[in-house]
Order: C-alpha cells, then sequence, then structure tokens
C-alpha cells in the first residue's frame, strides 16, 4: 500500500476529515493534506496511522466480544 492511499483510507475508513485526523495523530493538517497529495509521508505519522488503525481494530473487537456476552446473558437466563 502506499502511502498515498494510507492516508486516504484512514479517512475513508474512519470518516474523519484531514482535521479530525490531524488532532487525533498530532499532525499538522496540511501535512495530512500534503503526504495524500504527494505520496509522501514520515515514518512517525506512517506509524501514527498504523497505530490507530490497530487500535480502531481492537476496539471493534472488543465490541464484538461485549455483544456475544450480552447474547449468551440472554440465552442464558432464558
Amino acid at each position: 500500500m502506499t502511502e498515498l492511499n494510507l492516508v486516504k483510507r484512514v479517512c475513508k475508513d474512519y470518516n474523519l476529515s484531514y482535521r479530525e485526523l490531524a488532532e487525533i495523530t498530532g499532525a499538522k493538517e496540511s501535512t495530512l493534506k500534503k503526504s495524500a497529495s504527494t505520496g509522501e509521508i514520515g515514518e512517525i505519522l506512517r506509524k501514527a496511522l498504523e497505530w490507530y488503525i490497530a487500535y480502531k481494530e481492537k476496539e471493534n473487537e472488543f465490541k464484538e466480544f461485549d455483544q456475544f456476552k450480552r447474547f449468551i446473558k440472554e440465552i442464558s437466563n432464558k
């Protein structure tokens, strides 16, 4: 995956604006826009985006696990 696609993918996948992503990563909005348009991305920003993706994936797993626990609780009460 190119860096260009990484910035755009994170914004698209998590419905974020560049401004919101800048707040999350600590990067400047202008840096994100430049990275998205030029395809050049610094190592620190790349790592921040990768960590954010991993965090969101784990967050989703926890939600699914909580739903599973509620389901088990519901059927065990019947």
